[in-house]
């Protein structure tokens, strides 16, 4: 059976790139706080209401995918997803920005937990070894060169380059 779809490709790399969003923010995000104003415990505060948010989302993005649809909560978390790193542009305000990301990391979940429900679905059975790996490996990837890529372009170029860039 073949493994290379269409359908295994563009999920592979949608999750490359939200992987890369995710870890490109990660890296940066506590610099954004610190220019904000906010100081190493609220830099705390946001990473960590981030996770718990995030780690909230788990259960109901899995209820949702087995009992809705697993293409239309793919669909809208990665739309989602896509916009969210553009409002961080137009609320510069900590407060906003803490709420903000308590849902970037909500929709975050969703959107990597239906990656993963899509990909396991896509792989045939007969090569699911296989798909799991080379999957597993955009993760690994992002992980690599993200957070180099987020740091370079804020540095240089700034925060509103860098939430444009991960919105694209």
């Amino acid at each position: 059976e073949p493994l290379w779809t269409h359908a295994f490709l563009y999920i592979s790399i949608i999750n490359l790139l939200t992987s890369c969003v995710g870890n490109m923010l990660m890296t940066t995000f506590p610099f954004y706080i610190l220019d904000l104003g906010g100081d190493i415990i609220m830099v705390g505060l946001v990473s960590g209401l981030y996770a718990f948010f995030a780690l909230m989302m788990r259960p109901i993005a899995g209820w949702y995918l087995d009992n809705i649809s697993r293409k239309s909560i793919f669909i809208l978390s990665i739309a989602v997803l896509a916009v969210l790193p553009l409002i961080y542009i137009f609320i510069p305000v900590l407060a906003a920005v803490m709420v903000m990301r308590c849902f970037h990391g909500f929709v975050w979940s969703a959107a990597s937990t239906a990656s993963n429900t899509n990909a396991f679905d896509i792989i045939p059975r007969s090569r699911f070894g296989e798909g799991i790996g080379y999957f597993g490996l955009t993760n690994s990837v992002a992980t690599a060169i993200a957070p180099a890529i987020g740091l370079v372009i804020m540095q240089q170029l700034g925060f509103d380059i860098l939430f444009t860039s991960a919105a694209f």
